[in-house]
């Protein structure tokens, strides 16, 4: 048995390196839509839709991004709310609307 790892948690652990509490909170919130065989199935099609072409720059795209963000009200399983996009133009564009960038 080993202390969590999280800064100042007194508890322990023989799991890994977080207790139970910290363990689960280190996914990220977006990882509960994204890790799930329905997010696969609409990014493997959007991904397609758009010829692998960024709807942003033209770049060659490996992401998949929401037009208007989840965390705006958009939904995160609706193809029409996505878009192909390169990994920079995803990173650069974050929770915005791309007009507002």
């Amino acid at each position: 048995m080993r202390v969590c790892a999280t800064d100042g948690c007194p508890e322990q652990t023989d799991k890994g390196s977080h207790c139970p509490e910290h363990r689960s909170k280190r996914r990220s919130p977006s990882s509960r839509v994204t890790s799930t065989s329905a997010w696969r199935s609409i990014r493997a099609a959007v991904l397609q839709r758009d010829s692998y072409t960024c709807q942003h720059c033209g770049a060659r795209a490996t992401c998949v991004d929401h037009v208007v963000p989840v965390s705006k009200g958009g939904d995160s399983l609706d193809a029409a709310n996505l878009v192909a996009s390169c990994t920079y133009c995803n990173s650069a564009k974050g929770a915005r609307i791309k007009n507002a960038m």
